[in-house]
């Protein structure tokens, strides 16, 4: 089925199994109830991230059957996708969650290898394994704690993955490759369910959709960067920014000041904004807007020539002002 097809078969789909999960939650009253952390007033159904791990599964089963690392990255997310919904709903160890989130990504980095590392020298290996295994498992948990307002994570996912997909087509990645096919399949997903986060929100991700959105989407990038060139890894890294400097100076600061930065809070730049009286809505849009501003700037300076520093630093600068 050409991607074309498939992509109105995954949005009629989903639209109806968006709408049944939200009902089955509902019954079981799987609420996220509000408390002083909360940027909510009253309860709200959770785990409606479900969703993007059955699209996930479900519409690329031919290449992991036929594919054992690629099984390997769907079987992580799965079991992503297992300890999340369990947090969701019976709330685990911070420790517990950290060691599965280690795992998955040392076997995600495994399944990733091919002989493109064997193209670089000892020190050239360890330093993109290293970078690798700090991306995903670091965007992992920045991607769950980001997750804090109405609308912001999805809004990040579609417009981060249609950034990603024009930049594929800026350096004439096709559309029917398989990174290229499961940000698709991201995007539709996250277009279905946000009609049910934003304004007035009737379901949130929750950690079982915000930890495996973050999952999936470093380790696409990664691929693209392997598959691509490696120097795809700084521009695809200042893609995703705002949710980088957000949570690594929010996490930095609570450690300077001896708080435990694992715990919930309500501490992050945009948590703040809410906090001034912007309305969810306002804060939402006004991190869409700089991300895609952002995200032009990416794409205008690979058009012209991705090895020029200057341009980097340039496009560091403007996103971190």
């Amino acid at each position: 089925m050409c991607i074309k097809h498939l992509s109105y078969l995954i949005l009629f789909v989903s639209i109806i199994l968006q709408y049944l999960i939200y009902k089955l939650f509902s019954i079981l009253k799987v609420f996220d109830v509000p408390n002083h952390r909360s940027s909510h007033n009253s309860p709200v159904v959770k785990c409606g991230g479900v969703l993007f791990s059955i699209n996930i599964l479900v519409y690329n089963y031919q290449y992991f059957l036929n594919d054992y690392k690629f099984l390997i990255i769907c079987l992580s997310g799965l079991v992503l996708f297992i300890t999340s919904l369990l947090d969701d709903l019976i709330n685990l160890n911070y420790s517990i969650r950290l060691i599965i989130h280690v795992l998955v990504t040392c076997f995600s980095l495994y399944a990733l290898q091919n002989y493109r590392f064997s193209l670089l020298s000892i020190g050239e290996m360890v330093f993109v394994l290293s970078l690798g295994f700090f991306w995903i498992l670091g965007y992992i948990n920045a991607y769950n704690f980001m997750d804090g307002i109405n609308g912001i994570a999805t809004m990040q996912l579609i417009i981060t993955s249609v950034g990603t997909l024009i930049l594929g087509h800026v350096i004439d990645i096709r559309l029917d490759d398989i990174v290229s096919r499961c940000f698709i399949i991201l995007i539709i997903s996250g277009l279905v369910f946000l009609p049910y986060n934003i304004y007035k929100p009737k379901m949130f991700l929750g950690d079982v959709g915000s930890t495996v959105i973050g999952y999936y989407i470093a380790v696409l990038c990664f691929w693209y960067a392997r598959d691509h060139g490696w120097w795809l890894l700084g521009a695809l890294g200042l893609m995703h920014a705002n949710f980088i400097y957000d949570t690594l100076f929010t996490v930095l600061r609570r450690i300077y000041l001896g708080q435990k930065w694992y715990e919930p809070h309500r501490e992050f730049y945009f948590h703040k904004l809410v906090r001034s009286g912007k309305s969810h809505h306002f804060v939402t849009s006004l991190e869409s807007i700089l991300q895609t501003f952002n995200i032009f700037i990416v794409i205008y300076f690979v058009k012209l020539g991705w090895n020029v520093s200057n341009r980097i630093i340039c496009t560091i600068i403007v996103t971190f002002v």
